[in-house]
């Protein structure tokens, strides 16, 4: 085995240092396009003051993660209280897409619970009928002292599909059902930082237990210094306590501004951000009741932002592009135990022309390349393919950038191989897997012999002649004099 970029390979799932996690102070305002996120606008209570208190609301709704307003209710009189949100926008920049999946993400805390009231979240689309987000409890929640972010899959309630008018009709309201005599009130109050809605226009993450980057693409900025970001999706997994995943992006296209991990996997130890990657892991609180039994599902655990470089003149370097890859994707329940899993990676910006992003199979032999099968990532997810032949371009023994190999693809099937330059081939250990995946070029079909007598003359005379053999001499040839 060989690996070309260095990486941490251990997660604890134990005591680990905790530390304040970034804020994000971009959230619902980035202009990428997918997803598209938005925040509230709007602020409606229940019963009104003086027997609802309110405190600093427009932070709860300025995007900024690192601000909050409180509320709680007083008096005697009624039997609930809530504070709505609503007008969320539904106009993005680049146009309306279809939306596959929609998600709610409530950053709150609430340090020292209730005594006898309960409260919940829920959310409603005309403001009548409302579906709970979670359910009654009178429980504090909150990280040694620190907000938690949690994220909400919504399933449109009517026909299963999202449209535009539903997302600007959308509310979502805190409430608070009394106990006893009295509300809890201000000697227990309700932090909200923020909330937020994000809907996408690529499909959500089905099927096989894997780690991936979403949204895989991110257009790209039209300026220096915009923002964008991605969330770490896990998918189809049981029983998860802990995580740790390593991504490499171009550091002359963009560099890390901000991190955080979602609920419950807010314990994280000190990030390690080089020049070129982001290295983060998380772990559930030892005072979390989720510490024994993980969380089984399909949910983020993670996001981080970018922002673009500067190219001298205010623009974002040439070319506007950058992979994003995993190099290290480590996924552990609360024994400590290693889940196998798949990764897939994504991308900023438009690849370049005739650019492939290709993984294969655990036990890659580098030695032995020929007869191995891949699994396209780029442009065509899915796609199967099988190497082969292969030609070195430094002689070492072992498949290198550089060199060349034929694909023959398997899915959809064709006889025709394409001829392929390895631009990188790099490692990602997602113990106890490591899968290695090729950055490739297509250099198209390999050259058809020229036959001067007509394609008649030779499909008459096709029996006759080894036309294989004179094919894969003409090839090689050309393929020998075109080597970078």
């Amino acid at each position: 085995m060989k690996n070309y970029l260095k990486y941490s390979i251990l997660i604890t799932l134990t005591f680990i240092m905790t530390i304040s996690l970034a804020n994000a102070q971009s959230i619902g305002m980035s202009l990428q396009a997918n997803p598209y996120e938005s925040i509230p606008t709007v602020q409606a209570i229940n019963p009104v003051p003086p027997t609802t208190m309110r405190t600093a609301t427009t932070s709860m709704m300025d995007g900024d993660g690192g601000t909050y307003g409180t509320v709680y209710f007083l008096g005697t009189t009624g039997t609930a209280g809530w504070l709505r949100f609503g007008g969320f926008g539904n106009t993005p920049i680049y146009g309306e897409f279809p939306i596959t999946w929609l998600t709610l993400t409530i950053k709150y805390a609430h340090p020292l619970g209730m005594v006898d009231d309960q409260y919940r979240w829920e959310w409603s689309i005309d403001g009548a009928t409302w579906t709970n987000i979670t359910s009654y409890t009178n429980g504090k929640f909150d990280s040694a002292g620190q907000p938690q972010m949690r994220e909400f899959r919504l399933e449109e309630p009517t026909d299963g599909v999202w449209d535009w008018t539903e997302i600007g009709s959308m509310y979502v309201r805190y409430i608070s059902t009394r106990g006893g005599a009295s509300f809890d009130g201000a000697a227990r109050p309700f932090r909200i930082y923020e909330l937020w809605i994000s809907a996408y226009s690529t499909p959500a993450p089905t099927g096989t237990t894997a780690m991936s980057i979403q949204a895989p693409a991110i257009t790209a900025q039209d300026y220096a210094y915009m923002t964008i970001f991605i969330d770490v999706y896990i998918n189809d997994v049981v029983n998860l306590a802990g995580f740790q995943y390593q991504i490499n992006y171009d550091p002359a296209i963009m560099f890390v501004t901000e991190y955080f991990n979602y609920y419950p996997w807010t314990d994280i130890a000190v990030p390690d951000l080089g020049a070129d990657y982001i290295n983060i892991d998380g772990t559930i609180p030892v005072a979390d009741p989720l510490l024994t039994t993980g969380l089984t599902g399909s949910f983020k655990v993670s996001r981080v932002y970018f922002m673009i470089n500067d190219d001298g003149l205010g623009l974002p370097p040439a070319p506007n592009f950058s992979w994003l890859r995993f190099t290290l994707s480590l996924v552990g329940d609360p024994l400590a135990g290693k889940t196998p899993h798949h990764v897939y990676n994504g991308y900023y910006g438009t690849p370049p022309v005739n650019t492939y992003l290709v993984g294969n199979a655990p036990f890659f032999q580098y030695e032995t390349p020929i007869t191995t099968e891949w699994i396209e990532e780029y442009p065509e997810p899915g796609n199967l393919w099988h190497l082969t032949s292969w030609e070195e371009n430094e002689p070492n023994g072992i498949l290198d950038p550089s060199d060349q190999i034929d694909m023959t693809p398997i899915v959809p099937p064709s006889p025709d191989p394409v001829w392929f330059h390895v631009d990188q081939i790099w490692e990602c250990n997602a113990d106890p897997t490591t899968y290695v995946y090729m950055i490739l070029t297509s250099k198209g079909t390999p050259p058809v012999p020229e036959f001067p007598m007509g394609l008649g003359i030779i499909m008459a005379i096709a029996p006759l002649i080894a036309i294989t053999y004179i094919w894969r001499q003409r090839t090689l040839a050309k393929k020998a004099g075109d080597k970078q």
